[in-house]
């Protein structure tokens, strides 16, 4: 999956219901694509012109600043998207699925303890840092969760707290034991391009929904 934020960079719409519509939807997406990383380039080069003027007149740079980082993290988008289809990837539509790899140039744990008196999987899972290609390594969502407790006097009464610490990073895991080898080479291939914000699989394990990017066959 790529971006799986940046649902609103998707305007284009094309429908294919054969193998052959497949490829002429593909040569459309590719074309609309090279459009818009044109467009969002000659944009982020006139607000660098206007930072550069703004900043010689000593007006206020964080609105221009605001717009460059939305501006570039939209070409990103487009240009990942648009390397996964020349790799011979597909666009399909949302439909439930479970994260099991996201990319990140974190070393620990972002994720941050928990302190309550009920027992429960509070440590929210890691997130994807939306890179540029090529950068970081994939880590699953879920960290080594280390599990302790301890006791208080509340109101004369002894309290049991449960604590939960993120330790640190797990490497991802397949979910599915028994599966065809074609399919775990085909998901090391497309980790190899550290290209994916997030690798996911069907069906989804989570109440979640995203925008997945799955390769064909």
């Amino acid at each position: 999956m790529v971006g799986a934020s940046e649902r609103e960079y998707m305007e284009e719409r094309l429908v294919a219901t054969t193998s052959q519509g497949m490829q002429e939807a593909k040569v459309g997406m590719t074309s609309w694509l090279s459009s818009r990383i044109s467009e969002e380039e000659s944009l982020i080069s006139d607000i660098n012109e206007n930072i550069e003027i703004a900043r010689k007149s000593k007006w206020r740079l964080a609105p221009f600043k605001s717009s460059l980082s939305r501006a570039e993290r939209k070409l990103m988008w487009y240009q990942k998207v648009k390397e996964a289809i020349d790799q011979g990837f597909t666009l399909v539509p949302n439909f439930p699925c479970s994260v099991i790899a996201i990319r990140t140039c974190a070393d620990g744990p972002k994720a941050k303890s928990t302190d309550c008196e009920n027992w429960t999987d509070n440590v929210k899972d890691e997130v994807c840092e939306q890179l540029p290609m090529g950068q970081g390594k994939y880590v699953s969502p879920e960290q080594r969760i280390n599990n302790s407790s301890y006791q208080i006097e509340q109101n004369g009464k002894v309290v049991k707290h449960y604590i939960q610490e993120a330790m640190e990073l797990n490497d991802p895991s397949f979910p599915f034991i028994i599966a065809k080898p074609a399919l775990l080479n085909a998901t090391q291939e497309a980790m190899a391009l550290r290209l994916f914000d997030e690798i996911a699989v069907f069906p989804g394990q989570k109440e979640n929904m995203r925008t997945p990017l799955c390769w064909e066959g």
